[in-house]
């Protein structure tokens, strides 16, 4: 009865975690640091669309200051006040725009964030429920090789101009 019980529990898990290496060897590695910083904005976004603030700071830098006067603490307690709001939120991005400067970039990006049942695509926002925004943010390649935000600048600008 033991035998079977081990088979049965452990074979489903091997063979999660070999399509999990298979399919990780064969994903797409960002061809530049640009694309690199395009991918680390995307996620960013599907983190914060999953409420998943941990993942969001894991894209922030522990030394993030910015002219706010807002430190890395400050960016998790913002995020935490936006997130823990009982409502699904979505997090759509219009454009990304990278300029890279040797370990430095600047990324400026334009997000909707939607809330309501069912918003999956741009089609489903209502305007009422929904706000847009001017992002500026300022990266930096740390010692271990991964872009993280150091400073960012925010502006609300509507959701109606960025449909």
């Amino acid at each position: 009865m033991k035998k079977n019980y081990l088979f049965f529990t452990i074979k489903p898990i091997m063979i999660l975690l070999a399509f999990g290496l298979v399919f990780s060897s064969c994903s797409k590695k960002p061809e530049t640091e640009e694309d690199a910083l395009r991918a680390v904005v995307e996620e960013m976004a599907q983190k914060a669309s999953e409420k998943n603030i941990r993942g969001v700071m894991n894209f922030i830098s522990k030394d993030y200051r910015d002219d706010f006067g807002n430190e890395r603490r400050t960016i998790k307690g913002i995020l935490l006040f936006e997130l823990i709001k009982k409502e699904r939120a979505k997090v759509f991005l219009r454009k990304i725009n990278v300029e890279l400067d040797g370990d430095r970039a600047v990324v400026t990006v334009k997000a909707i964030l939607a809330r309501g049942v069912g918003v999956e695509k741009l089609s489903d926002i209502v305007l009422r429920d929904s706000a847009g925004f001017g992002f500026n943010l300022f990266f930096k390649k740390e010692s271990d090789g991964k872009w993280r935000v150091v400073s960012g600048k925010w502006e609300s600008i509507g959701a109606s101009v960025l449909l």
